[in-house]
């Protein structure tokens, strides 16, 4: 019996949306700390979130393409969260 639970879709998915939803609430102590203090938000790595996006954005294609739902789901706010604070980070960064 939990063998077969454990076995199943509807626990995959959960087990999915779990490990993306904790990766999302990463993302927000971030944000609420560019809110906080802006002016700090310019010093971050550029890199490191334009392929934090990028690879967000590949998981949310490859969800798709496997038709799993925690999968897309997930990642897809997690672009919309990365891509806030990458937007954060632009306003703030100092000019060359």
């Amino acid at each position: 019996m939990v063998y077969e639970f454990l076995a199943s879709q509807a626990f995959t998915q959960g087990l999915g949306f779990l490990a993306g939803g904790l990766v999302m609430l990463a993302a927000l102590p971030q944000i609420l700390r560019n809110i906080r203090h802006p002016q700090d938000a310019g010093h971050q790595s550029l890199l490191r979130n334009v392929l934090f996006v990028a690879g967000n954005v590949v998981w949310v294609s490859y969800g798709i393409r496997m038709d799993a739902a925690a999968i897309t789901v997930m990642c897809a706010m997690n672009v919309i969260l990365n891509g806030i604070i990458l937007s954060q980070m632009l306003m703030k960064r100092p000019t060359i």
